[in-house]
């Protein structure tokens, strides 16, 4: 993703099959090959389907073989770094979820780590560790109380918009309605003729 190789052999395909002469031309999407200067969108839908797949693998294992959480650590800190350069410096932003992209995520890894208890308590009854299975079960009911306890405080929170952008939001209604005001006081003392919008304009042609 850094060194953007797929891109490059995507510009190489589409130089084969299209001339990238005019911006225009640069522009336009051949057989979903982008030019290599035009990134597009995030892939929010393909890049999170990706890590919540590791985190099902990496949580999954864990319990049999613990080793896999140092390559799953590696993985998730290098895709911090090279994402977040690439949200800022590449890809174009065209539209924001305010956060509401979170909330799936989040429940997607509480029921990986409801998959990682399972396998567990699975592991404990298969070698008949009778003892330790009593100890792990009521773990699913903690998880349970954690995720019912978030929902309950951060799901109000989330589907209120920031307080910063609820007063911007305010100031331009305001600004908004004082030219409506402004508008209607200049139309007031109008005949309804005249302020009436026309419905046919005379054909004149320009000499």
């Amino acid at each position: 993703e850094i060194t953007r190789l797929v891109p490059w052999c995507q510009n190489w395909a589409r130089c084969v099959v299209w001339h990238s002469i005019t911006p225009r031309d640069r522009r336009t999407v051949v057989m979903g090959l982008r030019d290599m200067m035009d990134p597009g969108w995030f892939p929010y839908g393909k890049m999170v389907a990706q890590d919540l797949l590791v985190v099902v693998i990496v949580m999954t294992y864990a319990n049999m073989a613990p080793f896999i959480l140092i390559p799953g650590m590696m993985f998730f800190a290098v895709t911090q770094l090279v994402m977040r350069y690439q949200l800022l410096y590449i890809y174009v932003p065209t539209f924001e979820t305010g956060g509401q992209m979170f909330e799936m995520i989040f429940r997607r890894i509480i029921f990986s780590l409801f998959l990682a208890q399972a396998t567990l308590l699975g592991l404990f009854l298969l070698k008949g560790a009778y003892e330790q299975v009593y100890c792990t079960f009521p773990l699913f009911f903690v998880t349970y109380y954690f995720k019912s306890k978030m929902r309950v405080m951060w799901e109000p929170i989330s589907l209120s918009l920031p307080l910063e952008l609820t007063q911007y939001l305010d100031r331009q209604a305001a600004t908004e309605e004082e030219e409506d005001n402004r508008k209607m006081e200049a139309e007031k003392f109008i005949q309804p003729a005249l302020a009436a919008p026309a419905f046919a304009t005379p054909d004149i042609e320009e000499a």
